[in-house]
């Protein structure tokens, strides 16, 4: 397969780029208005396409990911219209770009490959039933595997669908190429289940030392990278297994167990191959058991928030509070946010915790106007699933529309995870912008955010990561991150942020530093909604973004 077969399948604009920015080979591209054919654009530089300020960011962004082997995009207008480029390393020296229009529609015929896939899971579990039964009537051993194949979402999302497609088809035919049917050798049937996910029916193997063995060896040819035109692929696959009458005896519960297997694998802790076991079960029963309570404590309000006040650091003037998540369970005291929260993100509860908080906030708003003067904000840090969607839109927009709370009162906090899982953080945070509700992005220093992004945003402030700020009393890379982190706010004009001003010297050392606002213990932990706290009246420095 040629390099055109694949970029053939991807719509729009798409080009390999040497890691200096000149075009190796492109496609398509007329929608957009670039040109078409290998003439006028390979061998040209990025500067002789796109605009300057445009052609740097691409580059800038193509020698990340060939040094990081990873993926990246960027938003950016061009004559009135706003495009998004995705770009991923593909070997040394050079990287594929792939840019779209952002309002473009994901066609019909992927609409139709991504329904298909309930369906094809349907007939797997219809042929794990009949396999079952053969097996039984045989007397024959028989075991289901479940593979999980890390990278094939990174292809869908970042690449194209229709890529991923080509993918799924050369690891099912590196699945089903040593299929023998014989008597005295094993047989297996394997289909994909869903975007990244495999079911393998195993049948006539001797013992689990067998099949392990078996499962060792597809695990080994799954690792090996799929070539896609002159594009290589690494994959990651995580197997788990369960037996039939050792863990199981009907299709459902069979294939549970080996989906459970197949999460253990994932944790790292077996070389991605991972057997159903009665450790395990217990294992699946607890967190069953803590997402059962999860759930139960949501439809029961037994959640808490916590306010953190954040003040002026010259003048010790309260300005806002942030809300954070509490969950003090009867069952288990209080429970970490760092506990409760994956929980809440891998069972799909999520959405449920933060629509809770944000209701939560809005009754104890009455009383939060006690707590401050003058511009005095609540700050509300909404989960991802929440800001991925427009549920979180039509929250705020009922609440502002309610007369509760002026726009210039409500500030939303995003991480830095969770800007970078937006599909389309632009029309996200812009929705909010035209509302004027002032944005911050939290948890500055835990990832690696891209200056340019952060620019383009249109946020108000940086609140840089609490574990960053401690650590700089003890190590000087750690400080001097942060004051560079206080620079890159400065420079953007954006409001910096301290978190972890725990005391009086923290709060003069960032002060000093250039930070304007901070919270931590030095201003107290926590405050409660309906005990109003003196402010100090020295009047605090205003700024055009605030």
């Amino acid at each position: 397969m040629s390099d055109d077969s694949l970029i053939e399948a991807i719509p729009d604009f798409v080009a390999f780029l040497r890691r200096d920015g000149v075009v190796l080979k492109h496609i398509g591209g007329k929608r957009l208005g670039f040109e078409t054919g290998d003439g006028p654009l390979a061998g040209r530089s990025l500067e002789e396409i796109w605009p300057a300020d445009v052609a740097a960011q691409i580059r800038q962004l193509t020698r990340r990911t060939l040094a990081n082997r990873d993926s990246a995009s960027l938003e950016f207008s061009r004559q009135g219209r706003r495009y998004e480029a995705r770009i991923s390393a593909h070997g040394r020296d050079r990287s594929l770009c792939v840019i779209r229009e952002i309002e473009a529609v994901v066609p019909e015929t992927e609409r139709e490959g991504v329904r298909s896939g309930a369906t094809e899971k349907r007939e797997f579990f219809e042929t794990l039933k009949q396999s079952i039964a053969d097996a039984m009537l045989r007397e024959r051993r028989l075991a289901i595997c479940v593979i999980h194949v890390d990278g094939l979402d990174n292809i869908n999302t970042h690449i194209d669908y229709s890529i991923g497609q080509q993918v799924v088809a050369t690891l099912l035919q590196r699945l089903g190429c040593s299929q023998t049917d014989s008597a005295r050798m094993p047989v297996w049937q394997a289909r994909a289940i869903g975007d990244s996910v495999f079911g393998v029916i195993i049948q006539g193997f001797l013992d689990r030392d067998t099949l392990h063995g078996i499962a060792t060896d597809l695990r080994s040819v799954l690792l090996a990278p799929v070539l896609v035109g002159d594009a290589s692929f690494a994959l990651t696959p995580s197997l788990g297994l369960a037996v039939l009458g050792e863990d199981g005896s009907q299709p459902a519960p069979l294939l549970d167990h080996a989906q459970t297997a197949m999460l253990e694998a994932r944790r790292g802790e077996s070389d991605g191959l991972h057997f159903y076991s009665d450790t395990l079960k217990l294992r699946s029963l607890a967190r069953l058991d803590f997402q059962r309570e999860l759930r139960e404590a949501i439809a029961a309000d037994q959640f808490a928030l916590r306010y953190a006040p954040r003040c002026d650091l010259a003048t010790g003037q309260l300005l806002a509070v942030n809300a954070y998540l509490r969950w003090p369970s009867s069952l288990r005291r209080d429970i970490k946010p760092g506990d409760f929260l994956p929980v809440a993100e891998s069972t799909g509860l999520a959405l449920d915790l933060s629509r809770w908080a944000l209701r939560r906030l809005r009754t104890d708003l009455p009383a939060l106007r006690g707590l401050g003067h003058g511009e005095f904000r609540v700050s509300f840090g909404a989960l991802r699933q929440h800001f991925a969607s427009d549920v979180l839109i039509e929250d705020v927009c009922d609440w502002l529309a309610s007369g509760e709370i002026a726009a210039q009162s409500l500030e939303l906090r995003l991480s830095e995870r969770v800007l970078s899982g937006l599909s389309s953080p632009g029309r996200v945070l812009r929705a909010f912008h035209e509302r004027n509700v002032a944005l911050v992005v939290d948890e500055i220093g835990r990832a690696h955010s891209s200056l340019t992004r952060l620019a383009r945003m249109p946020l108000w402030g940086l609140q840089i990561d609490r574990g960053l700020i401690t650590s700089a009393k003890r190590d000087a890379i750690a400080a001097n991150a942060a004051r560079a982190a206080i620079s890159v706010a400065r420079a953007l004009d954006l409001v910096p942020i301290a978190s972890g001003i725990d005391d009086e010297d923290d709060r003069q050392r960032w002060r000093e530093s250039g930070c304007l606002q901070g919270l931590g213990d030095c201003f107290g932990a926590t405050l409660a909604a309906a005990t109003p706290v003196t402010a100090t009246a020295t009047p605090v420095r205003k700024r055009s973004r605030r």
